[in-house]
């Protein structure tokens, strides 16, 4: 099973383009020039935006796994396919990263 390598490609191009043309635009640190070696760093609002994003991502990953946990035993399934561990982790991470960029706006 698992997924498929055009489909894994996929999403690491996603990832890649996300990463290469939204994050350098998100305001992610501030820059001082005048502290020489530290000139590049977070402040406290991006330490809680982090924070928080993380904490989003973390909440709607429990989330997904209480539903698929119920499911499987209202259903009476008694394993559980690493393939949604898989998804759930997935979901996690973007919820992290979308929940990142919609607080930093």
């Amino acid at each position: 099973m698992g997924a498929s390598w055009w489909f894994t490609g996929i999403i690491v191009l996603v990832m890649v383009l996300f990463s290469w043309f939204v994050y350098p635009k998100s305001d992610r640190f501030v820059v001082n020039p005048e502290e020489g070696m530290k000139a590049v760093q977070r402040d406290a609002r991006q330490r809680q935006i982090t924070a928080k994003a993380g904490r989003n991502g973390f909440v709607a990953l429990n989330f997904l796994f209480l539903v698929v946990t119920v499911y499987a035993e209202l259903s009476g399934v008694n394993a559980i396919p690493v393939s949604f561990v898989a998804i759930g982790v997935a979901v996690g991470f973007a919820v992290y990263l979308v929940s990142d960029l919609i607080l930093r706006r």
